[in-house]
């Protein structure tokens, strides 16, 4: 008995049923490991309708076969075909994973845009310099907060977007037991930043509440009126 599951079977033509006609973006948060404590690779598709972004795919499995990744890759894109949809652009977070972000790239340069970003590296946003791993973060919970994200009611989400942790100046995220560490979450806001960036992507950032003026206590005293965690259940209707 086969106990592996295939691509075509993981993500049927019905994935994308929800589609309307808004302009699309997929995030990838890379990771090409099996172990037990190794990242997972997350999607997450998002649809522009309006203010409004919608999550219409969000996937996260370990692999570590690049072909597995860019398979997946292939297959989405097959299906946007059939429908006479094409994504604006995919952006993978390269962090750890260059050559493999890199290969994909080259594989399907012909078929979509697709940027690699280095979540270490910075942006200059309104004269402040910023890292591209709190910028996107920040993308994620401000529209979480202005109610423009708007995602599927699963538990496995909601427990990935509880992972991350406010720090002074930026964000982490705490490391389950399965090494998941708010994966979809980093997708999703790669996916977010694809909607307003053009050319290749060299950048990160901090809070939006951060963006012209300097960073001092407010923020200990944000998180100490209301912890990050405590913020997003509510966000996320917990």
């Amino acid at each position: 008995m086969n106990d592996f599951l295939s691509i075509r079977d993981a993500f049927p033509a019905s994935v994308l049923d929800f589609l309307q006609d808004g302009e699309l973006t997929l995030g990838i948060d890379l990771g090409t490991t099996e172990n037990k404590k190794s990242n997972p690779t997350a999607f997450a598709l998002l649809e522009k309708i309006g203010l409004k972004r919608y999550m219409r795919l969000a996937a996260r499995f370990k692999t570590g076969q690049r072909d597995v990744i860019e398979g997946v890759i292939v297959r989405l894109l097959d299906l946007l075909d059939r429908r006479e949809r094409k994504l604006r652009v995919i952006i993978m977070d390269a962090s750890n994973e260059r050559l493999t972000a890199g290969d994909i790239a080259q594989d399907l340069s012909g078929r979509v845009s697709m940027r690699a970003a280095v979540l270490s590296t910075t942006r200059i946003v309104y004269g402040e310099k910023v890292s591209l791993k709190t910028y996107i973060s920040s993308l994620v919970v401000t529209h979480l907060e202005d109610g423009r994200l708007i995602l599927p009611p699963a538990e496995w989400i909601k427990k990935d977007f509880r992972q991350i942790i406010r720090e002074k100046g930026g964000f982490n995220a705490a490391v389950a037991e399965d090494g998941a560490h708010a994966d979809l979450f980093c997708a999703t806001g790669l996916a977010l930043d694809g909607f307003d960036t053009d050319g290749p992507i060299e950048a990160a950032g901090v809070s939006t509440s951060d963006l012209g003026r300097r960073a001092d206590d407010d923020d200990e005293a944000e998180d100490a009126r209301e912890g990050l965690g405590a913020w997003l259940n509510r966000m996320l209707g917990c």
